[in-house]
């Protein structure tokens, strides 16, 4: 037990001397940082069914909430809903951090809280819908501990995202930390350790694994500075996982993987899939058959440079919305603004055989699909609030000339640009009960006019 809670004290102290990640809180006035996975319409969407009422007391867990992102996003989004939110953290510094940055956006729905995620079951907190604990568990003696300690206050009908670190993407971070655990030995002070880790960083021969791997990491250096150092190369205590490994984890707790998500990838939600990188038609038959765990384990070995795994997880297995419902409707996820229909459907009418969009963030990460005779239609009227249903009576209602087009027809047109933009999880399907959700451009508006008082 003693061992444990000097380990807790040394996590502690870490955090407070860097606070992770590094983040200004003057940037609230300007930007919102939206955190992947944990946009409503995501959550909607892939853990409930299209048919989440976030009004009705929808309580959320942010489990080791650290300088602020997800909690913040997640407060912001639910500003205008009845909706209940806990910051739980064990460092102060970093909690100070978050509580300045909401107060700046005059969130006042956050309940703060400095603690470990360990003590959550003595708390006396509730139980939650949603629990978002990200880059968390990896870093405790004991994550399994962590995992029940979440599971116990998550509803039968909740969901968690979780992110936990993967094993071959971080492969040369895990030499430095064993190379800085023999150069620091004896040394105390954090800041000796992180000059000696630069001074390192700056001998690496050209065949070391992180020099291999710098594009991976180099941005959080550059841009986190000493924080980033610290926490990529003289953690206290940093796990990680291959697939296989992360399913036994997740359900020992009795817990099932929903979703892995790819953030900045190119092949987005295909990042998993082994037949994303496979073009052999026999070993594509082949790898096609295996069971899913399988196939995901192929994709990250054949990919080699995962370094996170981000997923979904609940106790049960929710349904997935589905185009053949036409009462369902599809949208555009919240990254994009009310325009943006309008910009696709013009974009649609001045291609030619092939459709292709390019993702604003990401270089080379874009969706392509066939134009067909009726997808110009279907984006004249896709509107984010009508139906399937109401789009398809749209277009055949105003067919002129010819044999008016079959539902079936339009329906497979639609699942081929459903398809293509849900790789990237840039088009979602709600039910009808559901209302819109408010965009990120039109969230950090609306923050904007409450700090100008409006």
């Amino acid at each position: 037990m003693s061992d444990s809670k000097n380990y807790l004290e040394d996590v502690r102290d870490q955090y407070e001397d860097y606070p992770y990640p590094k983040r200004d809180p003057e940037d609230e006035k300007h930007r919102l940082f939206a955190t992947a996975a944990d946009p409503l319409d995501w959550i909607n969407y892939y853990c409930y069914e299209g048919r989440k009422d976030y009004s009705a007391g929808f309580r959320v867990l942010v489990a080791g909430g650290g300088t602020g992102d997800s909690v913040i996003f997640l407060a912001e989004q639910l500003l205008e809903y009845n909706a209940d939110i806990v910051y739980l953290d064990i460092s102060t510094t970093s909690m100070a951090v978050a509580r300045q940055r909401a107060k700046i956006r005059g969130l006042t729905n956050i309940t703060w809280i400095n603690e470990s995620i360990l003590n959550i079951p003595g708390l006396d907190l509730g139980m939650f819908d949603y629990i978002n604990c990200t880059g968390v568990l990896h870093h405790l003696e004991n994550p399994y501990e962590g995992l029940t300690a979440l599971r116990s206050v998550l509803k039968d009908d909740g969901a968690m995202m979780l992110m936990l670190y993967a094993t071959y993407g971080r492969t040369g971070i895990y030499h430095i930390q064993d190379i800085m655990r023999l150069v620091n030995r004896g040394v105390t002070s954090n800041p000796e350790k992180v000059d000696n880790c630069k001074r390192i960083l700056n001998s690496l021969p050209p065949t070391n694994w992180m020099v291999a791997n710098k594009g991976l990491y180099g941005a959080e250096i550059s841009e986190f500075g000493d924080i980033g150092i610290y926490d990529l190369f003289l953690h206290t205590q940093d796990r990680s996982y291959t697939v296989p490994e992360l399913y036994e984890f997740i359900e020992s707790a009795d817990l099932n993987i929903l979703q892995l998500f790819a953030s900045h990838e190119p092949r987005g939600n295909r990042l998993y899939d082994p037949l994303s990188y496979i073009s052999d038609s026999g070993i594509r038959e082949r790898v096609r058959k295996l069971p899913l765990k399988e196939q995901q384990t192929i994709a990250e070995l054949l990919h080699g440079r995962i370094n996170k795994h981000m997923f979904y997880v609940t106790p049960t297995i929710p349904k997935r919305p589905v185009l053949e419902d036409l009462d369902n409707i599809p949208f555009l996820s919240v990254a994009y603004n009310e325009q943006a229909y309008d910009y696709f459907h013009e974009l649609v009418k001045n291609s030619h055989d092939t459709v292709e969009i390019q993702s604003r963030e990401v270089k080379n990460k874009k969706i392509k699909f066939p134009k067909t005779r009726y997808t110009v239609d279907i984006f004249k009227y896709l509107d984010g609030k009508r139906s399937s249903r109401e789009i398809f009576s749209e277009i055949i209602n105003n067919h002129s000339g010819g044999e008016p087009p079959a539902e079936m027809d339009l329906l497979q047109e639609l699942h081929n640009i459903f398809d293509a933009f849900n790789t990237q999880n840039w088009m979602l399907l709600r039910a009808k009960s559901v209302r819109p959700f408010t965009t990120i451009e039109d969230l950090q508006k609306n923050s904007i006019n409450r700090q100008a008082g409006c």
